[in-house]
């Protein structure tokens, strides 16, 4: 089963001020969800019914998310 995955705008916002590599490597990760949906490395927000997943470190001082 293929899942639909949509961004707010705030996210959109978000992922146009990484670098090309970063914004590759989330696109990868978002086609990889739309295929399985709660991958073993998925979490849940604490007291939210929302998931996240991590990708890797981010360098707090060039990007905020």
């Amino acid at each position: 089963m293929i899942y639909q995955i949509e961004l707010t705008a705030r996210a959109r916002k978000s992922l146009s001020k990484l670098q090309k590599a970063e914004i590759r490597e989330v696109q990868a990760v978002l086609e990889l969800l739309k295929t399985n949906p709660r991958p073993p490395a998925v979490k849940r927000l604490k007291g939210s019914k929302y998931l996240r997943i991590r990708l890797g470190k981010i360098d707090r001082k060039s990007t905020r998310l």
